[in-house]
């Protein structure tokens, strides 16, 4: 690969770019996304996770808060976490 890119401004000067990471993230294509082309995906390494089960995040807070000694406010922070992770997950992205 070239290591870099051309200043889109005036001049089109060369920008020499070195240990560069990018991270991104892509939705299913509809409303004003567009399908990406696979021979431009195959320039990158990709991996896909999918959103975990209702149960499943159930177990992930509860083993991330085994080390609250109250077993009330254990729930409830179980309970309010879950609310706050759903809540979230179900508006819609701008």
């Amino acid at each position: 690969m070239s290591q870099g890119l051309y200043d889109r401004g005036k001049d089109l000067t060369w920008k020499h770019m070195k240990d560069v990471q990018v991270v991104g993230a892509m939705g299913p294509p509809g409303g004003a996304r567009n399908a990406v082309d696979p021979r431009f995906i195959s320039l990158f390494s990709m991996f896909e996770i999918q959103a975990p089960s209702n149960d499943n995040l159930r177990t992930i807070y509860q083993v991330s808060m085994l080390s609250i000694t109250f077993h009330h406010v254990h729930k409830c922070l179980l309970q309010a976490g879950l609310g706050v992770y759903l809540q979230c997950k179900s508006m819609p992205l701008s």
